[in-house]
């Protein structure tokens, strides 16, 4: 059975816990990858995913979409949009994320995504640096292509 190391998504961009949520999505949509890892102050601090990203409009932002009426209220509903564009990946990204070291076998990394209910994790080195990802795709390509 093949490694972490040998299926993962290697060359993830790292985000830092500062960025703004539109740049962020930018990095996603051109890298089509859908959680990234975030580092700060040398280590790391978690994952940004599509879904924390959509959780947080619907939070910040459509959740109160039903508010609108006609006049003023469709400003602050711009205003809305646009405080979410510059909300911080800090305030979104999903704390303590689950990593898996490059040398454990993919069989392994599936028990994690399965028990965990995870789409992915953060494949990390000795030194606990973040070096890719492990999807369930690439567990699934892996498995069967064996």
């Amino acid at each position: 059975m093949k490694t972490v190391g040998e299926v993962m998504l290697k060359n993830v961009p790292i985000l830092s816990p500062d960025e703004p949520l539109k740049k962020v999505a930018k990095i996603m949509k051109e890298n089509r990858i859908w959680g990234l890892p975030v580092v700060g102050k040398g280590r790391i601090e978690g994952i940004i995913t599509d879904g924390d990203i959509l959780n947080a409009f619907y939070l910040n932002v459509s959740s109160f979409s039903y508010e609108e009426k006609p006049g003023g209220e469709k400003e602050k509903f711009s205003k809305r949009i646009r405080e979410f564009h510059e909300m911080k990946v800090k305030d979104v990204m999903t704390m303590q994320p689950r990593t898996v070291h490059e040398s454990v076998g993919v069989d392994e990394a599936a028990t994690q995504l399965k028990r965990f209910k995870i789409k992915r994790l953060i494949v990390v080195d000795d030194d606990g640096k973040p070096i890719g990802l492990v999807e369930r795709l690439n567990i699934v390509d892996s498995i069967l292509s064996e």
